[in-house]
């Protein structure tokens, strides 16, 4: 070994320090599970696509039907993140301190004891094909982040609200960190998943996310593919340094919590329908006056002793005596009535004459005046 190459070695083992844990997401439905468990903590570095895409345990060691990780759109997932199985209650000794890894802190790559300020997140992905088989590396979205994984062994992922269902009850979803303290190695597990209390969102295409350490403008926003780096093949982000090295956090674009924009817009709302017609004024009633029903005056009251008298009460509290006449006025105009009857009669009856008289002269039977005259006033009657 060259000098050079011994003191490179040197500086480096000093630096980043010798970790024999790592870590692991621990679940029936993880592929690997039922397989070696060296595997399933394995640092993913220097390796062709085959071997470091979900360990190679597709095929070797699935999950077994029916061990599906739930996922409650608008809800939280809690995973178990630990060094061991042991250390879950898979294994049946989970720490009672919530630790990852009682039997080595270092395995957090962050530090001794380990620093919050060390912690690189870790996001959970999601690829909507129920066929691992089928998933490639574009179809993973990142939906939820936890900037202090691995610091217990029950991490909280809050899932979006709004995740649409799964095809044929099961989708492909993979847990993805990134240590601090460590050689150049990326984290992955791939499970098999389902959303529960589904909505209608569809997944955004996703980018693969960029640096932006102090400049969110910078940052990739809304959905994002994990970041696929450290190997041989197929990596989608460059590598900038270990004092820029991938993380699950703000620095490459990732919140805390639920990815909420990681969904196609929702199509616009149909418009409103129009108002309603305003409806008819109603016909105005008409105001019924109050009909004031004058009282009747007061009855005359009769004059005793004196039939054809009577009192009657003015309004302004006078009496005025009345005589009663009715007989007399009967009787007279009873009279006058047949006076004016007898004139009409009479009148008809010369009218009558007067008719008659004209007719016979015009048909010759009364000799005219001046026929009588001319006769000698004898008046006799022309023979005809």
């Amino acid at each position: 070994m060259s000098k050079s190459t011994f003191l490179v070695a040197l500086t480096m083992a000093y630096t980043i320090p010798s970790v024999l844990g790592h870590m692991a997401m621990w679940d029936p439905s993880v592929y690997g599970f039922t397989g070696s468990g060296a595997k399933m903590i394995e640092p993913l570095h220097g390796m062709p696509f085959e071997q470091w895409w979900f360990h190679n345990e597709i095929t070797a060691h699935p999950p077994a039907p029916g061990k599906i990780f739930d996922l409650p759109a608008g809800g939280t997932a809690v995973a178990q993140i630990a060094c061991e199985q042991r250390w879950t209650k898979h294994g049946g000794n989970p720490d009672p301190n919530n630790s990852p890894c009682p039997s080595d802190p270092a395995a957090a790559h962050a530090g001794l004891p380990p620093k919050d300020s060390s912690m690189r997140g870790c996001g959970l992905a999601i690829a909507y094909k129920s066929d691992a088989r089928d998933v490639k590396k574009e179809d993973f979205v990142i939906f939820s982040v936890n900037h202090a994984c691995v610091k217990t062994r029950d991490t909280n992922f809050p899932v979006p609200k709004g995740m649409k269902a799964c095809p044929n009850g099961k989708c492909i979803c993979a847990w993805f960190w990134q240590g601090f303290e460590s050689n150049d190695e990326m984290y992955m597990n791939g499970f098999d998943c389902k959303i529960s209390n589904p909505g209608t969102l569809t997944l955004a295409p996703p980018k693969a996310p960029k640096p932006c350490h102090g400049n969110p403008s910078a940052c990739v926003r809304g959905a994002k593919n994990p970041m696929y780096w450290a190997n041989l093949d197929k990596s989608n982000i460059e590598y900038f340094g270990r004092n820029k090295l991938p993380a699950y956090n703000d620095d490459w674009g990732f919140p805390n919590g639920a990815q909420n924009d990681i969904f196609l817009a929702a199509p616009a709302p149909p418009p409103p329908p129009p108002p309603p017609a305003p409806a008819p004024a109603p016909a105005p009633v008409p105001v019924q006056k109050p009909v004031v029903v004058a009282a009747p005056p007061p009855a005359p009251v009769p004059v005793a002793g004196k039939p054809n008298q009577t009192v009657k009460i003015m309004p302004d509290g006078s009496k005025v005596i009345i005589e009663t006449v009715v007989e007399t006025v009967v009787v007279h105009v009873q009279g006058k009535l047949a006076k004016a009857k007898a004139r009409r009669a009479k009148r008809a009856a010369i009218d009558i004459a007067k008719r008659a008289v004209a007719e016979k002269v015009r048909r010759g039977r009364i000799p005219t005046i001046e026929e009588i005259r001319a006769r000698g006033g004898t008046g006799q009657r022309r023979r005809r």
